[in-house]
């Protein structure tokens, strides 16, 4: 919750929408996330996705990370197969590389050879985050979803030991 709080402090409206579940029913929000794991009906509107959340040793939530199964073509043009978020106050102490590196064995184990990863133009520390991990940069063009230029980029992925 203190992560959410601190996104609003700084503007970032991005959790907004569950502050209300969070603070009255955080069961209610667990339970969501893990049914967002089972197979979707159609790949044609929503995947499979897991969210993992990166915890200090204090137990302090640093940030979150989804690892969608599969894409969808909403999904080719803005968020890829992987999206995080790491809380304003724990930004540039390397917490997104490490939780990226640890997303992508989890991307092996479901059996993707590559995963695609998107961020804004201009958002140049998530460009490097990808960038460290073994993105490799297929474009830039318009996001039409977001209206803005987005970079692309391919992660390939050694198989699961």
């Amino acid at each position: 919750m203190g992560m959410v709080r601190e996104y609003a402090s700084v503007g970032d409206l991005k959790f907004a929408e569950l502050k209300s579940l969070l603070e009255t029913n955080f069961d209610g929000y667990v339970t969501l996330l893990l049914n967002q794991e089972k197979p979707a009906a159609s790949v044609t509107s929503r995947v499979s996705q897991t969210s993992f959340w990166y915890v200090d040793a204090r137990g302090e939530l640093i940030g979150t990370i989804r690892l969608r199964h599969a894409l969808t073509q909403s999904l080719r043009s803005d968020g890829g197969h992987i999206g995080y978020d790491v809380r304003p106050q724990a930004r540039n102490k390397g917490y997104a590389t490490q939780m990226l590196h640890a997303v992508l064995e989890e991307a092996r184990k479901l059996g993707l050879a590559e995963v695609l990863l998107t961020c804004a133009a201009d958002n140049t520390p998530s460009a490097r985050v990808i960038e460290k991990c073994g993105g490799i940069l297929e474009k830039e063009a318009f996001c039409p979803e977001t209206g803005k230029m987005s970079r692309y980029y391919w992660i390939k992925l050694a198989p699961a030991r």
